[in-house]
């Protein structure tokens, strides 16, 4: 499948291609993760016009509730699960910097 590589549109993770967790819980690793009905159908329609791109605010690594690795884990076994159905991958952007300062700035408002 060929992708216009000029087009993309961008998809958080959480909620949209796997269930949520419960509020201010994560998905810390992959036997939590848990596709929603259809996302494999929905990203082959994307897939027809765009690059797909998964973010995601993984604030329980900022918050050393779990590892980069653990999230990159997760990112490499989505891929290689939707790799099955013969999907185009997209590519995996989340934030790790700036959810370091986020908790740096949270813990020091609850002291």
């Amino acid at each position: 499948m060929k992708i216009n590589k000029n087009k993309a549109i961008f998809l958080d993770r959480d909620g949209v291609i796997n269930i949520k967790p419960p509020e201010h819980d994560y998905i810390k690793k992959w036997k939590e993760f848990r596709f929603l009905p259809k996302v494999a159908e929905a990203i082959q329609e994307l897939n027809k016009n765009f690059l797909v791109i998964i973010i995601s605010n993984q604030r329980g690594v900022g918050r050393g509730i779990m590892t980069k690795e653990d999230v990159e884990d997760i990112h490499i076994r989505m891929k290689k699960a939707l790799q099955k159905k013969r999907l185009e991958l997209m590519v995996f952007i989340f934030a790790l910097i700036i959810l370091k300062i986020i908790a740096i700035v949270e813990s020091q408002n609850q002291e």
